[in-house]
């Protein structure tokens, strides 16, 4: 079985680490995943990981004990540098427990007493994917290391290329490593989804991390002609989403909790790894169909922070120079591969996004989205 070498962690090292994990000094709790293994094993959870452990512990604790899941679960971390494979061991090994960021109740509540680290787990390579034994297919925790950083949809279609090789998996789900979802967040998913057997895109109601009690996303709206996107129902308060239909046709779920089955994945393929950020899951909506067949299961329902590993802000003022740079190439980039008179309109878009930037006398980030011009027209990526 071929392996990567791990850092060791002691229980000395974990008392003071960084941020909001601490020593397991709280009493562990026994989460009794469901005793239907045919209904717990038929979905993979994908998460991708790049220098930020502390946000994937938050996540890992909330999805393992979540009603009718036990596994498996795949974390591809991104040749991340801080050390995050240990982390992620130490606290697999019940030597590290996460505290939320949050102090809500209701996000505090997923996180705190951590469950019992009982389920088996395997550390790969990204060499190792389609090779590496699954005789211990009953790991409920699978690490990919990579070797470098390689994007959002390509971290992704390796946690599905290995999920695929499980006899059983039917539905692959992606979720930030950012998002917390709620103890029932799977089971509503597989009541409205579970005996589908076209080829299905899906997402879940996102909710606002710091701000429990509004919706962030129900999915978004592309508008084809502006090439502008807009997120559903953001800011609804919570409890007007019990008046929805549980399945709500959308443009595109947003990337941040996203559900495909195998005959979807059979017929349009992985994600286009050409983006590397963003637009990701329009292009692959746009594969399967347009007007698409995506859907959100309105009862489903995740807390997602958004943008605390790319810096991608609410507007263009606040993201990172990266994620503006990945915005705008990827949005050229995928007018580009819809013809000449697509182009020819997102670029009319981007001149004026250029134009704002201008306005603001910022000479980097001028430099900057000229530069994801010229790239994304050109298919090139310079960062």
């Amino acid at each position: 079985m071929p392996t990567s070498k791990l850092p060791t962690a002691s229980p000395a090292k974990v008392v003071g680490w960084p941020r909001r994990s601490v020593s397991p000094s709280t009493e562990l709790i026994h989460q009794s995943f469901a005793s239907d293994t045919e209904i717990s094993k038929r979905t993979g959870i994908v998460l991708v990981n790049w220098n930020s452990w502390p946000d994937t512990l938050e996540s890992l604790e909330s999805i393992f004990r979540m009603e009718g899941f036990s596994g498996p679960v795949v974390v591809c971390d991104n040749g991340s540098s801080d050390g995050s494979v240990g982390y992620i061991q130490a606290w697999a090994e019940n030597l590290l427990c996460s505290l939320p960021e949050s102090q809500g109740p209701e996000i505090r509540s997923l996180i705190i007493p951590p469950v019992r680290k009982s389920f088996p787990v395997r550390y790969l390579s990204d060499g190792d994917v389609e090779t590496c034994d699954l005789t211990e297919e009953d790991a409920g925790l699978w690490v990919i290391q990579c070797s470098s950083n390689k994007g959002y949809a390509a971290g992704n279609n390796l946690g599905i290329k290995l999920l695929e090789r499980f006899q059983g998996i039917n539905w692959f789900w992606l979720l930030n490593n950012d998002s917390v979802p709620t103890v029932d967040a799977y089971a509503r998913l597989m009541e409205a989804l579970g005996d589908k057997v076209q080829p299905i895109i899906a997402g879940c109601s996102l909710l606002e991390y710091s701000d429990p009690e509004r919706v962030q996303a129900c999915g978004a709206t592309f508008n084809p002609f502006l090439f502008s996107t807009r997120h559903n129902l953001q800011g609804l308060h919570v409890s007007e989403l019990d008046q929805r239909d549980s399945l709500m046709a959308v443009s595109y779920p947003v990337g941040a909790s996203m559900i495909v089955n195998r005959p979807f994945i059979d017929v349009v393929g992985p994600m286009c790894e050409e983006y590397f950020l963003y637009y990701e899951e329009i292009d692959w909506v746009v594969r399967h169909s347009w007007p698409s067949r995506a859907f959100i299961v309105t009862s489903s329902r995740v807390y997602h922070k958004g943008g605390s590993t790319t810096g991608a802000g609410s507007g263009f003022r606040s993201r990172s120079l990266d994620a503006d740079y990945f915005f705008i190439r990827s949005r050229l980039l995928f007018a580009r591969k819809r013809g000449l008179v697509k182009s020819a309109g997102a670029m009319m878009v981007t001149l004026v996004a250029l134009l704002r930037r201008l306005l603001l006398f910022r000479k980097e980030s001028v430099k900057n989205a000229y530069r994801a011009i010229l790239d994304g027209m050109g298919g090139r990526r310079l960062l």
